[in-house]
């Protein structure tokens, strides 16, 4: 009896190994058959010439290729055999559109980024690129499009959530831009409506401390002498003693701040001048990591020094054809948040749901329909309003209704420009080349092989306010013309070049005080 047990206790457990054997081998197969393609070369693109693909000991990507052109391509392809998915998320985020891969529970997240209707400003954009980022531009989505095709299987998160990817377009790389907006900038006017709840509920005494931004205190680079505010006395404090607070905090939206820094150091050695540049930027934890390693070598089509090689070290962002930060051997950059003020919220009146008060007088909302699609449910229709103080927000400011103006919705908001970069000389010529890009506004760190250091803005940055300081809502019933959304021309931006002490830094912080902040909207928060 024993025996006999024993006889179909072995049958079993070799049917049960058989078949662990056969789920590791299926589930061996389905991740090795959406592995990147590792091979050397990447032929078969319609290239105009072969390009070479390695990878060092790390992972790191070295392309290399007889032109730019082929070089946006094969990155294309390389980012989209490693990092499909996550290219597919930043597109989705920004877009509002994740609910169509992973049901109703993203539908308010879908509708909180409609509301600035970014597809239809990609699109838009996309049009007004110069023809060497569109040319690029599209190399880089047949790339995209062709190393998703090669994998054998679908990305592995595809198969989990039982969805097939969507081909690329151009501008989905445009809303890859668009979701580093969301990433580092307010989208939703937290920081006014959180100064204005201060303002509304504190003693006007503890209000200008506790947003006073301008103090001996701060570590600035471009520094005017500025007293800080005096602490307020004990009588100021008499508003904690109420029982009840006119505002509820607990309706806050939440807002994370930045950590991300960099360094730039001039220093003389042997009698030369040389520099360093350190750039670190924080942004949150994800798997897989936000940016992607590469070095790109190519032959440009003007000197870079005394040759026309360009290798180019540093990241990439899965989406778009440039890179973000690095160093092409002459020059190297880095970037953190400005943290200046890039955005108005305005509060109506409203007269009916199709009409509001404006500074002019009555005015019709705007209505534009926008479609989101839901996995395994019916097409949600949502109505967008538009007013001359830009879209209006789901959420109130003490019982009124907000339309919310941010830099991002601007017709030069995004735009490849960061090629020119690839082929910089020096640190004049990278400030002068950063001039022309769009991104979302950050503090721009340049070194070079001169011995060279220099900060400035890049990114567009608001014009001066008329009649109202922009820090916290203003009722639109107070303004007298209406709030223009222009940008600063660039060359009025701050710039600092090989400052006395040797020294360049930034972290997220104020980098300016007095008059020079003053431009920039009352300075950085």
């Amino acid at each position: 009896m024993n025996v006999f047990r024993l006889k179909y206790f072995l049958i079993a457990l070799a049917l049960l190994i058989l078949l662990v054997l056969l789920a590791s081998g299926y589930v061996y197969s389905v991740l090795s058959g959406s592995r990147a393609n590792y091979t050397d070369d990447v032929t078969g693109l319609g290239l105009s010439a072969p390009v070479q693909v390695s990878r060092d000991a790390v992972g790191i990507a070295r392309i290399s290729g007889k032109n730019r052109r082929d070089v946006s391509q094969a990155l294309g392809f390389v980012h989209a055999q490693e990092r499909y998915f996550q290219m597919d998320l930043l597109r989705r985020s920004a877009a509002g559109e994740l609910a169509e891969l992973f049901g109703g529970e993203l539908l308010p997240y879908d509708k909180e980024r409609r509301v600035h209707q970014f597809r239809k400003r990609a699109e838009q954009l996309v049009q007004r690129l110069t023809p060497q980022e569109q040319e690029n531009l599209s190399a880089y989505v047949k790339g995209v499009n062709q190393g998703l095709a090669q994998l054998d299987t679908l990305p592995v998160e595809y198969l989990i959530i039982d969805e097939e990817p969507q081909e690329w377009v151009a501008a989905d790389s445009l809303l890859v831009a668009f979701a580093m907006y969301f990433d580092l900038q307010d989208a939703n006017g937290s920081f006014d409506r959180t100064r204005g709840l201060m303002q509304h509920t504190l003693p006007d005494s503890v209000y200008a401390y506790l947003t006073d931004h301008e103090s001996p205190w701060r570590s600035v680079m471009i520094n005017e002498a500025h007293d800080y505010v005096s602490f307020p006395g004990p009588d100021a404090f008499d508003y904690v003693k109420i029982p009840q607070r006119p505002v509820a905090y607990a309706s806050l939206p939440e807002r994370h701040l930045g950590g991300s820094n960099q360094w730039a150091v001039r220093f003389k050695e042997n009698g030369q001048y040389r520099a360093i540049l350190a750039n670190d930027m924080h942004l949150g934890l994800g798997v897989p990591n936000l940016w992607f390693r590469t070095s790109l070598h190519y032959v440009a089509d003007k000197n870079i020094g005394t040759a026309t090689e360009v290798a180019v070290d540093g990241v990439t962002l899965p989406g778009l054809p440039v890179t973000i930060i690095g160093s092409n051997g002459h020059v190297a950059w880095g970037y953190t948040n400005s943290q200046i003020n890039l955005d108005d919220v305005f509060l109506l009146e409203t007269l009916s749901d199709q009409e509001y008060l404006s500074h002019l007088g009555p005015r019709q909302f705007v209505n534009e329909v926008e479609h989101i699609k839901v996995k395994d449910a019916e097409t949600v229709a949502m109505t967008v309003r538009n007013t001359l103080y830009g879209p209006v927000l789901a959420d109130q400011h003490l019982g009124q209704t907000m339309a919310f103006r941010w830099l991002a919705h601007h017709q030069d908001s995004v735009n490849l420009r960061h090629f020119d970069f690839e082929t910089a000389r020096d640190v004049d010529d990278i400030i002068a080349l950063s001039r022309r890009v769009k991104m979302p506004t950050m503090n721009f760190m340049v070194a070079d092989h001169l011995g060279n250091i220099g900060w400035t803005l890049i990114g567009p940055v608001p014009e001066p306010r008329q009649g109202y300081s922009g820090l916290v809502p203003v009722a639109v019933a107070q303004l007298h013309q209406a709030p223009a959304l222009d940008v600063l021309p660039a060359t009025d931006y701050p710039t600092l070049i090989n400052p006395d002490s040797g020294r360049l830094w930034s972290a997220n912080n104020q980098t300016v005080q007095g008059p020079v902040a003053d431009l920039l909207g009352d300075g950085a928060y």
